[in-house]
């Protein structure tokens, strides 16, 4: 088990559709790579029928998984995770940290936009974060397909210890490659549609020049610029770098001496800051005689800059060993629930 496996407490071993434990049916559900037969549509209580649930808030569900896949639970006791049994037609486990094994796979379904991702071990992944279209790389080989009913504005976003990608119909891999238990470089690889990159502080992207993002170092909206605006897909090129197929781009730490902890340390900081500016400038929203204009378009780029650097902070924070992570997932997690009461 590498480092980053051996930090999240918690091992509940899963195995794809045990023959010993037969899966409730589950509509829609696929035959998996090592041969589970699809399973039938279930039957439907009046209840359920009467008020079935929208496409918006079913969570994700997995569609294949082959090999050894194991919950990982930040926080728990060994064994006592409570972390459901995986199986094509089960619900995705959204705040759950997943090891899969050698030649392992799990492969997630959107129900609102049909697109697909799928995860090949070993790795350590995050799919479908808080049901939301996200997913989080430590280490291992993400892939995604297109879906039927994607819409503008309908994108992923995918994580890893370099920054972040977010695209909407396009067909990519990331590759986060680790050599004894340290993550060392990510592989990018966009076959078709259009991506855009923004890079962590200490990270590095070739063959793209990509600029980095700098939280500001103040939290008065009127003092610092809360970047480009991340929103939109043209003028923002400060925090984004727009990448169109076909493209590879290696991403890896300018710093290749600093351990995990300085790194995990280093993102907190930048989580920190753009959480403060976020929080500030909602405040300032809420002021008499606010210039509502300008400050909104402000807020939502703040809020969108404190989404990609606590996500990658609290990433690199969990997958530092147990006893190293304790303290910095606890002040990433208040930073995240400050840019998010920001709300406007």
């Amino acid at each position: 088990m590498t480092r980053a496996q051996a930090a999240l407490v918690g091992l509940v071993v899963l195995w794809a559709a045990p023959a010993c434990r037969k899966p409730a049916p589950v509509d829609g559900a696929a035959t998996d790579a090592a041969g589970t037969s699809s399973v039938s549509s279930p039957a439907v209580t009046h209840g359920a029928a009467a008020n079935p649930p929208s496409a918006a808030t079913l969570p994700c569900r997995v569609i294949g998984i082959t090999g050894k896949v194991s919950a990982l639970i930040v926080g728990t006791t060994p064994g006592h995770g409570g972390a459901p049994l995986l199986y094509p037609g089960a619900d995705v486990p959204s705040s759950t940290w997943l090891d899969l094994g050698e030649a392992a796979k799990i492969t997630a379904k959107d129900p609102r936009t049909t697109r697909e991702t799928t995860f090949f071990g070993p790795a350590l992944i995050r799919a479908c974060v808080h049901q939301e279209e996200e997913s989080w790389i430590a280490s291992g080989s993400f892939e995604s397909a297109p879906g039927a009913g994607e819409t503008l504005g309908a994108e992923e976003w995918v994580i890893s210890p370099f920054g972040v990608v977010r695209y909407g119909a396009a067909g990519l891999t990331l590759i986060v490659s680790a050599k004894e238990g340290v993550v060392t470089k990510a592989t990018l690889r966009l076959d078709r549609g259009t991506a855009y990159l923004a890079t962590a502080r200490d990270a590095h992207a070739a063959p793209w020049k990509v600029t980095p993002l700098h939280p500001p170092d103040s939290g008065d909206p009127k003092a610092d610029d809360a970047g480009a605006d991340a929103g939109s897909n043209d003028g923002d090129a400060a925090s984004w770098a727009r990448i169109d197929a076909p493209t590879q781009v290696v991403l890896t730490f300018a710093q290749t001496d600093a351990t995990a902890n300085a790194r995990a340390a280093a993102a907190l900081a930048d989580c920190q800051r753009a959480a403060t500016t976020a929080k500030s400038i909602a405040v300032s929203l809420a002021e008499p005689n606010a210039p509502v204009g300008a400050l909104t378009a402000r807020h939502v780029t703040a809020r969108r800059l404190a989404h990609v650097t606590c996500a990658v902070a609290e990433l690199r924070a969990a997958a530092l060993p147990h006893g190293e992570q304790g303290a910095l997932l606890e002040s990433v997690r208040e930073a995240t629930a400050r840019w998010k009461s920001a709300a406007p």
